[in-house]
């Protein structure tokens, strides 16, 4: 996947990072390698906007300060389970089938956010042919008119 999807500022970077950090943790993982490891490569090789928060959670995990998760907005609930199970897999339990299903969550998100998105998409195309259309087809419409009557008079 490309990172150049990731980077556009819009509603859907809020849905699509923490999609593309646990798809890069769940291919970790299935290869065997451990959280810890795939967290600080993860930190390593990406820059997107999961990455201050994740390297906050890094740091205070290391120094075993992590006992509130403060530096989560509320309103990103996605991201708040994601720390949540990075905390559980530190602590030794087994995350996979979590980091599975909160995976299927989020693509199902995405999903609805691309549909919303699309049927936004003919209110917005309207505005161009109304501010541009309309006034080619009235001068078309009354020009003949206006002209025959400038010649009568």
């Amino acid at each position: 996947m490309s990172n150049a999807i990731f980077r556009k500022k819009n509603k859907m970077e809020v849905i699509a990072s923490p999609l593309h950090f646990i798809t890069y943790l769940l291919r970790a993982l299935e290869t065997s390698q451990s959280l810890e490891n795939t967290i600080r490569t993860y930190l390593q090789n990406e820059n997107n906007d999961i990455c201050p928060q994740l390297k906050v959670f890094y740091s205070k995990w290391q120094s075993k300060s992590l006992d509130k998760l403060d530096f989560i907005s509320s309103d990103k609930h996605y991201r708040r389970a994601i720390f949540d199970i990075l905390v559980m897999g530190l602590s030794g339990k087994t995350i996979y089938p979590m980091l599975k299903a909160l995976e299927e969550e989020i693509i199902i998100a995405c999903e609805q956010e691309i549909h919303t998105q699309a049927a936004k998409l003919p209110f917005l195309l309207l505005m161009p042919l109304l501010l541009l259309q309309t006034p080619a087809f009235l001068f078309l419409l009354f020009g003949p008119i206006l002209q025959q009557l400038k010649e009568a008079f």
